[in-house]
Formats: structure tokens, sequence, C-alpha cells
């Protein structure tokens, strides 16, 4: 089974790469940022036009823990049957850039004995 150099398991889709898809070619995985995405907003409004659309769902929204949100990710993304187009925002931006490396054999990624929690900063506007 081929990897990206990542370790996601995107190689069994190379070729459908190159060629000009339609979203219902591929799994469309919505990854939301911190607090999940209201009902106006517009990744929500993508997941409900796009009929294989998907939002990576956390268990914990308010209090991310990266470990736990890498893995729900990969765990997605390996469960996947089509191409794998990854539409992220704000923490989820982060949530796939650490996803990356995971090297997995079609598994949950290894759970951390030592959780970490991202910083969360506020800008004067979310005060």
């Amino acid at each position: 089974m081929a990897r990206g150099a990542a370790g996601l398991d995107f190689g069994r889709f190379q070729r459908h790469i190159a060629a000009i898809m339609k979203v219902s070619d591929a799994h469309i995985l919505i990854v939301p940022g911190y607090t999940n995405s209201g009902p106006e907003h517009w990744q929500t409004r993508w997941e409900r036009k796009m009929s294989t659309a998907r939002r990576v769902e956390q268990a914990e929204w308010a209090k991310p823990v990266r470990e736990d949100w890498v893995a729900r990710m990969v765990e997605e993304v390996n469960a996947a049957e089509k191409p794998v187009v990854i539409v992220a925002h704000s923490l989820g931006v982060a949530t796939a850039v650490h996803a990356l490396p995971i090297s997995t054999s079609r598994s949950p990624a290894p759970s951390s004995s030592r959780h970490r929690t991202w910083p969360i900063r506020r800008s004067a506007r979310n005060i």
C-alpha cells in the first residue's frame, strides 16, 4: 500500500489526483476549528450543499487535545474509499498539519500519555 511522504494513505488514489474531479468523486472532509462552527458558518453551508462532504467530529470542541483531534482526522482520512479533499479552518488547519507526519496502518494514531493542549489566545475582537 503506497503512502504519501506524510504518512496518510493517499497513494491508492494517486491516479485520480491529476484528473479534474467532481465533488461526487471525492470525500470532502471539513475540519473545523476551536468550538466547531455554527449553522450559518461557511463550513456548515458547504457540508449541506456537497453530497460527499462530512465534518470531522471532535469529542471536545472547547477543550482541544492535539493527539485526540489528530487521531480523529487520521481515522477519517484512512476510512475513506475515495480520494480525500481536506477543507480546514482555524485550529482545523493545525489539526491537518499535525496529522500529516503520522504513519498509520489503518488504525487510530497512537495516543500519548502526555496530552498537550493547544494554547488558546484571544484577540481584542474576541473578548
